[in-house]
């Protein structure tokens, strides 16, 4: 029976008339993941809620189908249309004939599975839950309308994303080279810059005083003073932290306990982590101005000793595998990883002269803008696909 007034807001224009209220249940067949240990090694991808767990030389199904997860990560569904076998922890689907596979999908991930949890601790989702939920869907020619328009949108997504994933894996490997010494910059008349030297820590840097201020006493609201948060360090700040374009908290109660003010290539850096890979997460601040600005709970606050460090050196360097390994070997802590001044101060640095610094520095500034345009390009192309599934389907 079809519905009133179950017309989406944005629609291809040979197309009219209400869409139709279904559930699930009559749109698929839910069919669970199988025990996969008595096949052997193949190319066919064997599939776990968190993705590709390994590969087979057998397919549970060949078909299209909607992957949704029975345990644990069940609220982010996939497509898939190549052969594959899934284990017990996500259920794959069989399409009925009249209706477009990838369509489904899109319907699907417009659901907020987490309300259909049936379990208090790991999340869990079971067949009846799935088979009762409701969906409006149009002709199967306007399913195939919308699949086809929405897979070449993801397709080209798709392209965004590689060539991201590209340009930040060439990053690695060119940091890797430079801070090696396995590249190296040359002067602007030709020859070769000095041998690099390699120094303890506390030669180019001093600590200056932070502060143990929690995110209860931080608001959006504006004071005096902006404070630098460690959490921020570990999810949302680059390397080179440019003020310019970034907001920071403020502290609801300035007092004198609120540590010295940040300088112009000062380095903030993550003194705890519960990721051994972030632990010591530093960024170098750019572009300060007149801001009054502090570093807040689980930080140092290291400042460039006079004349010895080019603009956005000491923040890469920081973040080179060299530097990265030696934090690691002195991190201490079980679940909480820690590391101290004095282990930190003991760290081997390599100093290139001040000009080959400032190269690498550029260098590698310029590269992260490339980088940052296309997180840019692909962030809102997501947010526009977002916003077109709202319009597109009802």
């Amino acid at each position: 029976m079809k519905q009133k007034n179950k017309q989406p807001k944005l629609r291809f224009p040979q197309f009219d008339g209400n869409w139709e209220e279904k559930r699930l249940g009559e749109i698929f067949k839910i069919k669970y993941g199988k025990p996969y240990t008595h096949l052997d090694f193949g190319k066919i991808p064997l599939l776990g809620t968190g993705g590709v767990i390994g590969y087979v030389n057998e397919s549970l199904y060949n078909k299209p189908s909607v992957l949704i997860g029975r345990k644990g990560t069940i609220n982010k569904p996939r497509y898939i249309n190549t052969p594959f076998w899934t284990v017990d922890t996500l259920f794959y689907t069989e399409i009925k004939s009249n209706y477009a596979t990838f369509f489904i999908y899109l319907l699907v991930c417009k659901i907020n599975w987490l309300k259909y949890n049936e379990a208090t601790g790991v999340p869990s989702l079971n067949t009846s839950s799935i088979k009762g939920v409701k969906v409006s869907l149009p002709s199967l020619a306007e399913q195939e309308k919308i699949a086809d328009f929405f897979s070449t949108l993801d397709a080209y997504l798709g392209q965004k994303k590689q060539r991201l994933a590209l340009l930040q894996e060439y990053k690695r490997g060119i940091m890797q080279q430079l801070f090696s010494g396995q590249k190296r910059f040359q002067p602007d008349a030709g020859g070769e810059f000095p041998a690099w030297e390699w120094v303890c820590f506390n030669k180019i840097y001093s600590f200056k005083k932070n502060n143990s201020l929690s995110r209860a006493n931080l608001q959006e609201e504006k004071t005096e003073i902006e404070n630098i948060h460690y959490g921020d360090i570990h999810t949302r700040f680059n390397t080179i932290l440019d003020l310019q374009d970034q907001e920071l908290p403020y502290i609801k109660e300035v007092n004198s306990k609120v540590g010295d003010l940040c300088l112009e290539q000062d380095l903030v850096i993550a003194d705890a982590s519960e990721d051994y890979n972030d632990i010591g997460k530093t960024i170098e601040l750019k572009n300060i101005g007149s801001r009054k600005i502090v570093a807040g709970l689980h930080t140092f606050l290291a400042r460039p000793k006079k004349d010895m460090l080019a603009a956005g050196f000491g923040g890469y360097m920081m973040a080179s595998s060299s530097v990265r390994k030696q934090i690691k070997i002195e991190a201490q802590g079980a679940k909480v990883l820690g590391i101290s001044k004095t282990r930190l101060a003991t760290i081997k640095i390599p100093l290139p002269s001040i000009a080959e610094q400032k190269k690498i520095a550029e260098f590698l500034e310029a590269l992260d803008d490339r980088i940052k345009l296309v997180e840019q390009s692909v962030a809102q192309l997501e947010n526009w696909k977002k916003g077109l599934l709202q319009e597109l389907l009802v």
